[in-house]
C-alpha cells in the first residue's frame, strides 16, 4: 500500500458519536480516502461503508484478544497493523504491519502512544507515515461516555442491534471502567462522565496535534472529543444508516 498517495485520511474510533456520520463516512470513502480502524468496529464498518482493502488498515492493540478481528474471514485480505507483542496465532492470516511503542527500545518501528486508546496509535501512525495526507478526520474519538454509552453500534457483537447498547457485556464493561476512574468532563455548562485515562490520553493528543504540519488541516466529528486551536470541529447530519 502506498500511503504518500493519500490527502485525506480517517481515524475512526469506536465511541458512540461515530454512529451519525455515516453519511460522511460515505463521502471520504467514494473520494478515496484511506481508513484508519480501530478492530472493535472494523468488521461492522467494513460492511456498511463497504470498503476496499487497499484503503483500509486495521489498528489493534491487544497482546492477546484478539476477536474482533477473528469473526469475519473476509478480513484476511485487509492490512491489519498489530502490536509486536501480540500473539501471531491469534490474529487472521494475511498482511500484518507490526509496530511497537514510543516508551520500547531497541525497536525499529517506532509508533507513538496515546495511553487509553487504539486511535491514539492511529494517529502517531498518520502523523509519522502519512506524508502526503493533506486533510485529516477524526470520527469516534470521544474521551467521554455522552448519553452514558459506551461503544457505536458497530462493535460487533452488537451491530446489527438497534437497542440501547447498554446491555451484557457492555454494560458490565462500562460499569468497570467507571469503578476504576470516573472524572467529569464540564462541556457549556453540563458534566459529561468520562476517565481520568481518557482525560489524559486527551491532553497527550494535544503535544502530537502541535507536531503536525501545518499543510493538514485537522477536523472532528465527535461533539466532545478532541478540543486544540488546531481543529476544526465539524457537525454530522445524522444518518443512522
Amino acid at each position: 500500500m502506498k500511503l504518500e498517495k493519500f490527502q485525506k485520511v480517517a481515524i475512526i474510533g469506536a465511541g458512540p458519536s461515530l454512529d451519525y456520520c455515516f453519511s460522511e463516512l460515505r463521502a471520504l470513502a467514494h473520494e478515496g480516502a484511506l481508513f484508519l480502524i480501530s478492530d472493535s468496529i472494523a468488521v461492522g464498518l467494513i460492511r456498511v461503508l463497504k470498503l476496499e482493502p487497499q484503503q483500509t488498515i486495521i489498528f489493534t492493540v491487544e497482546k492477546r484478544r484478539h476477536g474482533y478481528l477473528l469473526r469475519d474471514h473476509k478480513l484476511k485480505n485487509f492490512q491489519i497493523a498489530a502490536y509486536a507483542q501480540c500473539d501471531q496465532r491469534n490474529l487472521p492470516n494475511g498482511k500484518i504491519l507490526r509496530f511497537t511503542l514510543a516508551h520500547e527500545k531497541n525497536t525499529d518501528e517506532i509508533i507513538l502512544h496515546s495511553p487509553g486508546t487504539v486511535a491514539g496509535v492511529m494517529l502517531s501512525f498518520a502523523k509519522s507515515k502519512m506524508r502526503g495526507a493533506r486533510e485529516l478526520y477524526l470520527f469516534g474519538c470521544d474521551f467521554s461516555y455522552p448519553e452514558n454509552q459506551v461503544y457505536s453500534r458497530l462493535v460487533t457483537p452488537h451491530w446489527r442491534c438497534n437497542d440501547h447498547r447498554l446491555f451484557n457485556n457492555i454494560t458490565h464493561q462500562y460499569l468497570a471502567t467507571l469503578r476504576k476512574s470516573s472524572a467529569l468532563q464540564i462541556v457549556n455548562g453540563y458534566a459529561i462522565k468520562s476517565t481520568f485515562e481518557f482525560m489524559q490520553s486527551a491532553e497527550n493528543w494535544k503535544s502530537l496535534l502541535d507536531q503536525f504540519s501545518p499543510r493538514v488541516a485537522l477536523y472532528d466529528y465527535s461533539p466532545l472529543g478532541i478540543r486544540h486551536e488546531r481543529v476544526q470541529k465539524l457537525s454530522p447530519n445524522y444518518s443512522l444508516s
